[in-house]
């Protein structure tokens, strides 16, 4: 990532690696499954759009099975009441 970004820019080099390396560290690696920002501080870090438009504080996220359940749960109610 680096090399592409100094070959054609190398006076502002030292501009583009905090951006590059954030870019790194938010990256899932198929070796662990986690980023580096997870390993290393135990969460995600707020990417600078996250800061300027967050999500709304009443939706809260779900852990996927439990999603999954309840998804399920509804499908089948919705089936019924079809049939």
């Amino acid at each position: 990532m680096i090399k592409s970004y100094v070959d054609g820019n190398k006076r502002k080099c030292d501009f583009y690696i905090p951006i590059l390396m954030s870019a790194y560290r938010h990256t899932v690696h198929s070796s662990t499954g986690f980023s580096q920002n997870k390993l290393m501080l135990g969460r995600e870090v707020n990417l600078p759009h996250e800061l300027l438009y967050p999500l709304p504080r009443h939706i809260a996220q779900k852990p996927v099975n439990e999603y999954v359940d309840d998804l399920r749960v509804h499908m089948e109610d919705k089936y019924k009441k079809k049939f």
